[in-house]
């Protein structure tokens, strides 16, 4: 009997020594799989670190496959608003379009073999940003990027071998070994063969396929924004020849979501594109058409990352002096009617050009975000080499006065309106009148006039918005009339 107890005992003893060595070695097992999982990344690489691949595709060598109008532009113009506002080095800025030369065609060799090449350039320490505007189409489960030379087909493994997949993109970017990964996605804008009757929405297979798995250390940070969510198509805005999704990125990048400090955050650019984009697709093709982006972000800390400082809205921009033969520097004003008179020193002037504003009346205030479109106007006249002196106001005497110093006297008259709101979001339209006067005659050489719309959470913010594209579609034919009558 006592045998028989110790015999227990002894039994008991040993099953718990190895339940306890097989819990611990257990436990090690899962300590050694588990790995810590980094801080959020508050901050963007240095400029020197940041890499951008843009691609826009709108014209198709495959017949079978319908163009678009603004992918192209789509590309430009946000290689343009990361260099301006977003610290990425030009010579950094790679774009694949329709409108570059063969070399930069968006094919499907040119796509992977740039992205090959970065793997090269960036450092593991780095950012890479990935655009693509155009069609995409999915597959069997399968998302795919058209490239200018698919071949639409449903014959999956000759679509594989000529269209770009979504997961040999992920694979090519995981290849570089970058930590930081930003993808702007503007695809399923139409049936790539342009029925109207297919609406070919953004489907699972492309959020699947940009899935990067921080936990296993693939990337430190990534976010993903897509133009539409699953199930619904991306539209293209007709009216500025771009997609509406990339046309509101280059806006909010460029100021549009930027906060007091003139900073752009990411959270704050994700909120301008679910704020926006949606209403203005609505109001041009009604209620019922629905195109609502949305972002997937991991391991950044979306309030506190900055991803562009411009003009906030309503802030002042202003020319100040610079060196003989220096471009002068663009500055951000603390406030009110700050824009200086400024003299353009630019080696080989073609002439003397004075610039200034005047109102009609209405019951507007705007003085503030005029500076909007004064900023973008001098920079028009400065881009062709004239010598630029801003003034506020001008009458008859003060032309007659200065006419010996001047040979043309540049005038923008603005008119104001706000709108009714749309949904939520305040509206204004400016009207801005240019005209170029001959001070030697006193005859009006060229007149041209600019309307455009804005929009924000705030009016002042709107009437900003709306001034701001009015400079971007100042005409270059103004502009080379005024170059032929100050020539001195």
């Amino acid at each position: 009997m006592k045998n028989d107890l110790l015999l227990r005992i002894f039994l008991l003893t040993a099953f718990l020594v190895l339940a306890l060595r097989t819990d611990t070695s257990a436990q090690d097992q899962t300590s050694n799989r588990t790995l810590t999982r980094a801080d959020p990344v508050t901050s963007l690489p240095s400029t020197n670190k940041r890499w951008a691949l843009l691609i826009g595709v709108d014209k198709y060598q495959d017949s079978n496959i319908g163009p678009l109008r603004g992918a192209a532009n789509d590309a430009n113009s946000l290689r343009e608003v990361l260099i301006k506002y977003a610290g990425f080095p030009s010579d950094q800025v790679v774009v694949l379009s329709t409108s570059e030369p063969p070399e930069r065609q968006p094919t499907r060799n040119n796509i992977l073999k740039r992205l090959s090449n970065l793997s090269g350039l960036i450092p593991n320490d780095g950012l890479l940003l990935f655009s693509f505007a155009g069609h995409g189409i999915e597959r069997s489960g399968q998302a795919f990027l058209i490239p200018s030379d698919a071949t639409l087909t449903e014959d999956l493994g000759l679509l594989e071998d000529t269209a770009v997949s979504v997961t040999q993109i992920k694979k090519r970017i995981k290849d570089t070994t970058v930590k930081q990964v930003m993808i702007f996605l503007d695809a399923c804008r139409s049936y790539p063969t342009g029925r109207s009757t297919s609406s070919n929405p953004l489907t699972p297979g492309f959020t699947r396929a940009f899935d990067f798995d921080i936990n296993n250390r693939e990337v430190t940070a990534f976010v993903v924004l897509y133009a539409t969510a699953v199930g619904h198509r991306a539209y293209e805005y007709t009216e500025k020849h771009q997609g509406y999704f990339s046309w509101a990125i280059a806006q909010a990048l460029s100021g549009g979501a930027a906060n007091v400090k003139g900073e752009v955050t990411l959270r704050a650019l994700v909120k301008y594109l679910e704020d926006n984009v949606p209403k203005l697709v609505a109001l041009d093709y009604g209620a019922k058409v629905v195109q609502k982006p949305f972002a997937e972000i991991e391991g950044f800390r979306a309030d506190e990352l900055i991803l562009s400082l411009a003009s906030a809205s309503g802030a002042i921009t202003s020319m100040s002096h610079g060196p003989v033969g220096s471009q002068p520097e663009i500055t951000r004003g603390t406030g009110g009617n700050s824009v200086d008179t400024a003299l353009a020193a630019n080696s080989g002037l073609r002439g003397k050009v004075l610039l200034s504003r005047r109102y009609l009346h209405n019951e507007v205030a705007f003085s503030e975000a005029e500076d909007e479109f004064l900023t973008a106007l001098v920079q028009a006249l400065q881009q062709v080499n004239l010598n630029v002196t801003l003034e506020w106001t001008l009458n008859e005497k003060s032309r007659r006065e200065i006419s010996s110093q001047f040979l043309v006297n540049v005038e923008a008259v603005f008119f104001m309106t706000d709108r009714p709101a749309f949904a939520s979001m305040k509206m204004a339209v400016a009207n801005v009148t240019l005209r170029a006067i001959d001070l030697s005659s006193g005859e009006v050489a060229a007149v041209e006039s600019v309307e455009s719309r804005g929009f924000g959470n705030e009016q002042s913010q709107a009437r900003s918005n709306a001034l701001k594209e009015a400079g971007q579609l100042i005409p270059k034919d103004f502009i080379n009339r005024v170059v032929e009558r100050a020539k001195p």
